[in-house]
């Protein structure tokens, strides 16, 4: 049996670790795809907790994701730049009710970015938004 190099043996091994663990390492920001499902979960759940605290009278909602990336530690930190639009739409109503809420450029916008931390063993969400 022929013995591996040491190109060859790191070689192999990077492999197996890519295929191994698909996740990059812990500690390092990754660029997401803004329409991959994961990123819409987290945004509809962070959209859902700030139309809860909220004191505007109306519905509030993401119109486009600029960027979005996530890191990996002992919690998953989401950081996203969007632009975040106050909708016509009054929280009296259900949003599908609405004529208004998904017509763009209907309602003041901004562009917002995002902290967002999750811990799902924990059932642990919190946020952060700064606009301007």
């Amino acid at each position: 049996m022929a013995s591996l190099t040491p190109t060859l043996l790191v070689l192999y091994l990077t492999v197996g670790y890519a295929a191994a663990f698909p996740y990059p390492p812990m500690g390092g920001f990754t660029d997401l795809n803004p329409k991959s499902q994961d990123v819409k979960d987290v945004l509809d759940e962070f959209i859902k907790k700030t139309n809860e605290e909220s004191d505007n009278p109306n519905w509030e909602k993401i119109d486009t994701i600029f960027k979005v990336r996530r890191e990996f530690i002992y919690e998953i930190h989401y950081k996203a730049t969007v632009r975040w639009r106050e909708t016509e739409c009054p929280k009296t109503k259900m949003t599908t009710y609405c004529a208004t809420y998904n017509k763009p450029y209907v309602g003041k916008s901004y562009i917002c970015d995002l902290d967002i931390i999750l811990m799902p063993w924990k059932n642990y969400f919190s946020f952060s938004k700064s606009c301007y």
